[in-house]
């Protein structure tokens, strides 16, 4: 499964509430890629998710069920709600699935942080 966000900056909110400041990589990239809309995709509605879905630790069943998802084979990518920014959407990818090729990747670009968010 690859993790991905639907943007950069949630990506970064992502990783900044994962890990401790004083353990951020100094060599951090972002890679963007782009899932092409005539791809199939799969979407989470909210309301289907277990209650505490997006406490820590997280409901087991999310896991089962990502899990799941990816050995069906279905769509290529797997939009799902933010556990941290409830309105945005992060995006599994399944890289074992055939269409996979077909997501454009971007050439990975240098990522800081800016220091104030270490405060």
């Amino acid at each position: 499964m690859v993790y991905c966000a639907g943007s950069l900056a949630l990506a970064s909110l992502e990783l900044f509430v994962h890990l401790d400041p004083d353990d951020w990589p100094d060599d951090l990239v972002s890679i963007a890629a782009e899932v092409p809309d005539e791809l199939l995709t799969d979407t989470v509605d909210p309301k289907s998710l277990p209650s505490g879905w997006n406490k820590i630790p997280p409901h087991p069943r999310c896991g089962t069920w990502g899990t799941a998802w990816a050995t069906a084979a279905g769509g290529v990518a797997l939009i799902v709600p933010s556990a941290i920014i409830l309105n945005e959407k992060n995006v599994l990818l399944n890289p074992r699935h055939a269409d996979m090729a077909r997501v454009v990747r971007h050439p990975p670009q240098r990522f800081t942080f800016d220091p104030r968010m270490r405060k």
